[in-house]
């Protein structure tokens, strides 16, 4: 099982390990992970390549991280189709590229997500994805066609539920390469 604590599994992991009827109850300390820094990935990248006989410089290198908001899982996945795409170093052009094909290897996965909501769940990340932080205005229900303030917790409850967003001080989407491609997707529709 991949348990990724840093980005959306919080609350099934606390439930494992802090519910007295739950197998792991108490079963040892408990803490979440930070983010891994920047700064660490760009030079393990680097230097992957080298071992390889293909170079990336830091600022492609730091663009790649940037491009996936240091997620663990896309840095590794955008850094692989990135080396896949070079035969001596990375270029503007190749991380692009690399960029791109990230993007459409999951849009299959990420069109699967969005046909499985509501069309008030969709609202509701559009008006995310554009910024906006309350959600409970007359302005954003009306512009968003969200329904009503209680329909707004029913929203937030349901897609947190569908792992889409994660509610820790602010709302963010848990998958930051799926916030960019529906970004991308929806904001060239609306």
């Amino acid at each position: 099982m991949n348990i990724d604590l840093q980005f959306g599994k919080k609350q099934i992991m606390t439930e494992l390990f802090e519910k007295q009827s739950m197998p792991f109850y108490k079963f040892g300390d408990f803490m979440f992970l930070k983010k891994i820094a920047k700064e660490h990935f760009v030079k393990f990248i680097g230097d992957s390549f080298i071992k390889t006989n293909k170079s990336i410089v830091e600022e492609f290198s730091g663009e790649l991280v940037d491009a996936v908001e240091n997620h663990p899982y896309y840095v590794q996945q955008l850094a692989h189709i990135t080396w896949g795409n070079t035969t001596n170093a990375v270029t503007e052009d190749i991380l692009e590229e690399s960029i791109n094909e990230l993007f459409e290897q999951n849009s299959i996965l990420y069109q699967q997500i969005v046909n499985s909501l509501s069309n008030t769940q969709i609202n509701f990340l559009k008006a995310l994805s554009k910024g906006v932080t309350n959600f409970n205005s007359f302005e954003v229900l009306k512009n968003y066609s969200i329904g009503t303030s209680g329909n707004v917790t029913k929203i937030k409850k349901a897609l947190v539920n569908k792992e889409i967003i994660d509610i820790d001080g602010s709302i963010s989407f848990i998958d930051p390469t799926f916030r960019i491609w529906f970004q991308k997707v929806f904001n060239s529709t609306s």
